[in-house]
């Protein structure tokens, strides 16, 4: 049965330790017949050096896009499954760059909960207060799935703005965010899927560094330059002020134009003590996990 790992490979010259770790462990933990489909947008030599000659691993040629943050990572993530559908993969897995299993035979798990009846397995971040988002930082589902349900990570505007979506964001409460086009599809369809919680014993954050059923880890946000965390804003009297505020702007057609940069720049300044808390403890992490891989995973296991 092919397996297909579907990544877009975003990141920085510092961090290709962090992609040699994702590389070795898909590598030496995935079972059975795989290959991971990789696009690299927007990255530098150095990195297109290091992802060339990887075993299993086919960079795809994709058109580029003008879309950015999440909408380019679920754009470049419905092509490449396509591509991995027309080259005959029977199963597909999203995975981030900055996730990887953590046990041999993972995909073998995942497959199992395929077998007893999930559509898909996948991620769940309950930390981050999603509702029904199946995360593409580990996404398992087959191509019968996908040729049945047509999901797609980023829905086209007409689906996006039509009022069968907006029950779905109203109904589960779910934030938009990569991956939502996917939760809108079992939604709709009252499907069944196997939520991967996380594991972790020990949480040096919330929601970085997360363990999810003891299968995959996911370091979480590493192509950021600030971590703005939604969880987090909602806890400051005035992000979380400004949150409302730029709901209510929207909601009237005014958030544009000169009242947007205005809105834009005072979330810059109030937003600034959070963000620095957060990257120094994703600093730290970092530096954990580049030293020692092993040695992080099995303190998050509590061992």
């Amino acid at each position: 049965m092919k397996l297909a790992i579907l990544v877009v490979y975003f990141l920085r010259d510092e961090n290709i330790p962090i992609l040699d770790l994702h590389l070795k462990s898909l590598n030496a933990y995935t079972e059975g017949d795989f290959v991971i489909y990789g696009v690299a947008p927007r990255v530098s030599d150095a990195v297109r050096s290091r992802l060339a000659g990887v075993p299993n691993l086919e960079m795809v040629d994709v058109e580029p896009t003008g879309f950015v943050g999440s909408k380019e990572h679920s754009y470049y993530l419905n092509k490449l499954c396509e591509h991995a559908i027309a080259n005959g993969a029977e199963r597909l897995c999203t995975m981030d760059v900055d996730a990887f299993p953590v046990i041999e035979g993972w995909n073998r798990q995942l497959e199992s909960e395929i077998g007893a009846g999930n559509h898909l397995a996948a991620v769940f971040r309950q930390e981050n207060n999603d509702t029904a988002l199946p995360h593409p930082s580990c996404c398992y589902f087959s191509s019968e799935f996908y040729r049945r349900y047509a999901p797609t990570f980023l829905p086209d505007e007409s689906v996006l703005s039509g009022p069968e979506f907006s029950e779905f964001l109203s109904t589960t409460g779910q934030k938009p965010d990569s991956g939502i086009g996917v939760g809108f599809t079992v939604w709709k369809h009252q499907l069944p899927w196997k939520r991967l919680y996380r594991s972790n014993k020990r949480n040096d954050h919330y929601l970085l560094a997360g363990l999810y059923g003891d299968i995959v880890f996911h370091l979480g946000a590493m192509s950021w330059t600030d971590r703005d965390f939604r969880k987090d804003r909602s806890s400051s009297v005035l992000t979380a002020g400004l949150d409302m505020l730029a709901g209510v702007l929207r909601r009237v057609g005014l958030f544009r134009g000169p009242v947007a940069g205005l809105w834009r720049r005072a979330n810059f300044a109030a937003s600034r003590p959070l963000v620095r808390k957060t990257n120094n403890v994703f600093e730290d992490i970092l530096e954990r996990l580049k030293t020692d891989p092993r040695g992080y995973i099995r303190y998050l296991r509590g061992e």
